[in-house]
């Protein structure tokens, strides 16, 4: 995302996403006043990353389980944002390709969830606003397509329905990092660590993978699972309470503060 991106989302040191409109059915809009204060732009990662032996990744797809417990932070700015996504990024590079969820400030100052996806420096394209409801599961890929003699990444959003068999792309012309040094990634981000509450609760995390599908990478030849790596305590600057787990090739992150 540009927020912020390892990306670059509005000031990833890294990347983001995110910009909204309509309040989630069902989610209540907080009013700015119950939020902390936002203090100075400070992007936070949790999650886990991996590549091949020659850096070389084609894709990334994974089950993303939607958690709307986070607590945005207020500033005059209202760019605060809290987002899990999926990825590939440039390892030499600020190239980023990805899609996921966001959760921020509208334009009339409510909170809202989005779906988003981004390429290149991370500007966050949102969709079905406030068409996902808490504890979701949707399906995301990035993919790689063969055309004019050049490859790229098709970026895809695969729905409900359990798999990765209907898909709809949101974008196809980002072209692939394969000569860059790329890595898959699997993270939650924010760009005000410690003021905002990112998503998800010990019992109840946000999850990228489940028993079914897992979070898996394609290294030009097949999909499969891989040794995900959790992302270093450099990338997690509220280590007290952003955490993140791996089992096998489940991704789970959360929020210590968080209880429901």
């Amino acid at each position: 995302m540009t927020k912020g991106a390892k990306s670059i989302i509005w000031g990833f040191v890294s990347f983001s996403v995110i910009i909204g409109i309509n309040t989630p059915v069902g989610v209540a809009s907080a009013s700015p006043l119950d939020n902390p204060s936002c203090d100075a732009v400070n992007y936070s990662w949790v999650g886990a990353n991996w590549t091949t032996s020659d850096n070389q990744v084609y894709g990334v797809r994974a089950p993303v389980f939607m958690r709307q417990d986070g607590e945005l932070c207020t500033n005059s700015e209202d760019d605060d944002f809290e987002s899990p996504w999926i990825s590939v990024e440039q390892e030499k590079g600020e190239g980023i390709t990805q899609i996921g969820f966001d959760h921020d400030w509208d334009s009339m100052g409510n909170e809202h969830f989005c779906r988003f996806w981004a390429i290149g420096d991370g500007v966050p394209h949102d969709y079905d606003c406030g068409d996902t409801p808490d504890r979701t599961t949707v399906y995301f890929e990035i993919t790689t397509y063969s055309a004019d003699d050049n490859i790229y990444y098709s970026v895809e959003d695969c729905g409900t329905g359990g798999d990765f068999s209907d898909c709809t792309q949101k974008s196809g012309s980002q072209l692939a990092y394969v000569n860059n040094n790329s890595e898959a990634d699997s993270n939650q981000e924010t760009d005000h660590s410690c003021a905002s509450h990112m998503l998800g609760s010990y019992e109840i995390p946000v999850l990228s993978g489940n028993d079914e599908w897992g979070t898996v990478g394609n290294d030009g030849s097949s999909w499969d699972g891989r040794d995900w790596t959790i992302l270093s305590s450099d990338d997690n600057d509220c280590s007290d309470d952003y955490e993140a787990g791996v089992s096998g090739d489940i991704i789970d992150t959360w929020d210590s503060r968080n209880t429901t």
